[in-house]
């Protein structure tokens, strides 16, 4: 199953985004269930209520919350600590909590995102676990 970061939904509802293009087409080829973890989906939300308006955020919370090939995973305790953990023994990162959060989960998801510095994470933890 994959999660697709934030900067791929906000670019996919909101058709200004300079990426909208590329996460329509990102979309097309990917293979349902898409897992959306909580915290993305907040964020999206927060970004898209800054860079657009409500109408665009309602539109993505009912496209969302209303598919069957959409799965919102809720936070859990034990994923909350180990970001906060992770986020803390990082001296100096590009990544938002968000993206440790993904990064955390990429252990079991497959993550698909714009950001290089994620991307970068990605790799090198994967790396690392094997």
């Amino acid at each position: 199953m994959t999660i697709l970061d934030s900067n791929i939904w906000i670019a996919l509802f909101h058709k200004e985004d300079s990426q909208h293009l590329k996460a329509q087409a990102l979309m097309k080829k990917l293979t349902m269930p898409i897992v959306l973890p909580e915290y993305v989906l907040l964020e999206v939300c927060t970004v898209l209520r800054i860079r657009a308006d409500q109408n665009h955020v309602r539109t993505f919370v009912e496209v969302v919350s209303d598919n069957r090939d959409i799965e919102i995973l809720p936070s859990t305790p034990e994923l909350l600590r180990s970001t906060i953990t992770r986020l803390q023994s990082l001296k100096t990162t590009p990544l938002s909590f968000t993206d440790v959060a993904l990064l955390l989960l990429s252990k079991t998801f497959m993550i698909e995102t714009f950001d290089r510095h994620l991307q970068t994470a990605i790799k090198k933890n994967k790396i690392l676990l094997t």
